[in-house]
């Protein structure tokens, strides 16, 4: 007998709904890869050997569900002829006093690594905020390294990059990232973008593995983790000198914008430029008032000078013997000594006479004496 894929499903989907028991279970396991929908939640049960698909709509104990918690979940088996699948549509969520194997073990070394301060404050790097070369470890292929080196070349295109490819999930990454961090640590770069995209808690386990922890906190360079989304935490979060929402964060974090930087020196040298200007104007305004005060001061002075000059030339000038000589005055001398008192001659004595215009010789013939 020949039938078609659909009759096939159609016939499955049949016998589950048949079966009563499916109807009405209750499952027990861990909860994980917690994904929000418009109308429910989508997340997986598992145990330590299978997984099985679930789903549950918003209002419905869905606020109980947390990754790495064990839950005992009731509800039904759905299968869905369009692609043969089927899931688990929980309708009651119970929590079990037990803690996930996975998230109790990521617990207890959380709290080891937090007793040995791996994740002390006081331990962490300075993170450049303009780096010349970046350090990048995280897979060569898909949307990560795409963002992280389009943001960095539109923010400072002199920047370098150096990529370390590893593998970002499974039991080989470890090794892969720790020979990258290595390689860094001793390399010329400014700082460390350890980074992958979202991805289930599985996927992320590698960032919560020991010996990468260590390695990230041994690393001598400054680092950045960038891993899976916002709401995702990982070990090497809490390790790393600083965390990024996402890889694009994480390229801006270490870059500068440089058209915001040119553009905030240049305002920064017109304002300089004004201020130095008004200063220098107000200088000039003020030595402009010095000068003419100092101006008009001397001015004033000089002034007062020359009307005392003028004064004194004229009293000079009335003192001037000149002025006297031509006033009928003349100067006595004897042998060229000035005589100034009739006793200095006598009878019949030659003296000379100097007058405005020449001199005279003269005898004595009589001398006269006031009484």
């Amino acid at each position: 007998m020949i039938i078609s894929v659909t009759q096939f499903n159609t016939y499955i989907k049949g016998i589950l709904d048949s079966e009563s028991m499916l109807n009405t279970l209750s499952i027990k396991g861990e909860v994980c890869n917690l994904k929000d929908s418009y109308s429910g939640v989508y997340f997986t049960l598992k145990d330590l050997a299978s997984t099985l698909d679930c789903f549950i709509y918003k209002g419905k104990f869905d606020s109980l569900l947390k990754n790495g918690l064990e839950i005992v979940a009731s509800g039904n088996i759905n299968f869905f002829t369009k692609n043969a699948r089927f899931n688990f549509t929980v309708t009651k969520v119970e929590l079990t006093k037990n803690l996930g194997q996975d998230y109790l073990a990521y617990i207890l070394l959380k709290e080891k690594l937090e007793k040995e301060g791996i994740f002390d404050l006081a331990n962490k790097k300075i993170v450049p905020t303009n780096c010349q070369t970046i350090g990048i470890i995280t897979s060569n292929k898909g949307a990560v390294i795409t963002d992280i080196l389009e943001v960095v070349k539109r923010r400072n295109n002199t920047a370098d990059t150096v990529l370390y490819p590893v593998r970002v999930s499974g039991e080989l990454a470890i090794n892969d990232i720790c020979e990258a961090l290595n390689y860094f640590s001793s390399s010329q770069v400014d700082a460390v973008i350890l980074a992958r995209g979202g991805g289930s808690k599985e996927d992320l386990s590698v960032f919560n593995n020991e010996t990468v922890v260590r390695c990230l906190y041994n690393c001598k360079k400054p680092t950045v983790s960038a891993i899976g989304h916002g709401i995702d935490f990982t070990l090497c979060d809490f390790t790393a000198d600083i965390r990024a929402v996402t890889p694009t964060e994480a390229g801006e974090l270490l870059t500068i914008d440089l058209i915001k930087y040119r553009q905030r020196c240049i305002q920064l040298l017109r304002h300089i430029y004004s201020s130095v200007d008004a200063k220098l104007n107000s200088q000039i305004q003020k030595t402009r008032l010095s000068v003419n005060k100092v101006y008009y001061q001397t001015a004033t002075n000089l002034a007062s000078q020359e009307g005392r000059l003028s004064n004194l030339s004229i009293k000079l000038d009335s003192l001037s013997p000149l002025k006297k000589f031509s006033n009928g005055f003349a100067q006595v001398s004897k042998q060229t000594k000035l005589i100034g008192s009739v006793s200095q001659v006598k009878v019949d004595d030659i003296i000379d006479l100097t007058m405005q215009d020449g001199q005279l010789k003269t005898k004595i013939v009589e001398i006269k004496t006031q009484k």
